[in-house]
């Protein structure tokens, strides 16, 4: 396995997307703003191997991971998930006016947890990560950082085979923590797999040995986790000149002719 927290190469496949194509199938007042799909989109993600995925919403990177998780089907193509998947993003996130445990307790019960290894399990996450002493507070008085540490540690308990993450400050902050960078690579070495995703790329850089970049739905660049970030950087100093935007999107699509590629104008 690669010193960062992934490429384990020769390892079997824990998710492919093959030319798949999908949007969100919200409507009318449910859907804000204009809908969002991604088109004939085509990776891997390896056993032992964490993978990010650069991006906006706007991009379809939420799109992508609702579609990994099942939640959402695609209109074509094909998607292999090797066994259980997790979602970690907003419509997961813990009940602040809930306390701790009861959190804890109603995502490892939707994880299947119930009985005396749902009490071992909350008593093993709270002790894991000292929180003991705040477990019967509501969330809302517990820094956000320590949520969503405790909400990691959950979703890793469980062993899933895929770990879906969409990426805000408080939860990439989670991941870079000991006990995230720790249970990250335990849960790596264990044969899961990680999509981390997000528009930041310097989370990404530490902790995913490639990077894919999705831009309108589609990849642009599907490489080491170095040369994406990079690549990444250059365009966002000059997101406000769109001639050397597009620049940068045709430069892409001579590097990746097999990736097809919408510019800037398209």
């Amino acid at each position: 396995m690669n010193s960062r927290t992934g490429e384990n190469r020769g390892a079997p496949a824990a998710l492919v997307f093959n030319d798949v194509s999908s949007r969100d199938q919200k409507s009318g007042k449910a859907r804000r703003g204009p809908r969002v799909e991604i088109a004939e989109v085509s990776f891997y993600v390896n056993e032992g191997e964490a993978v990010g995925l650069v991006g906006t919403p706007a991009d379809g990177t939420s799109i992508l991971l609702r579609t990994a998780a099942g939640s959402i089907s695609p209109l074509s193509g094909d998607v292999y998930v090797r066994s259980r998947a997790a979602v970690m993003d907003a419509g997961t996130a813990f009940d602040l006016d809930e306390t701790l445990r009861a959190n804890v307790e109603r995502v490892a019960m939707s994880l299947e947890f119930n009985g005396a290894k749902l009490k071992t399990a909350v008593s093993k996450i709270l002790s894991r990560l000292g929180m003991e002493d705040e477990a019967d507070s509501p969330c809302v008085d517990i820094d956000p950082l320590d949520v969503e540490k405790v909400r990691l540690e959950v979703n890793l308990y469980a062993g899933p085979t895929l770990l879906l993450i969409d990426e805000p400050l408080a939860r990439g902050r989670a991941l870079l923590d000991e006990n995230g960078r720790e249970g990250v690579e335990r849960h790596l070495r264990l044969g899961g797999a990680m999509v981390l995703a997000g528009r930041d790329p310097r989370v990404m850089r530490r902790l995913c040995s490639r990077i894919i970049w999705l831009h309108k739905g589609r990849i642009i660049m599907d490489a080491s986790s170095d040369e994406v970030a990079r690549s990444y950087g250059r365009l966002d100093k000059v997101r406000d000149d769109k001639s050397k935007v597009e620049q940068i999107y045709r430069r892409y699509a001579r590097h990746y002719p097999g990736l097809k590629i919408i510019t800037q104008s398209a």
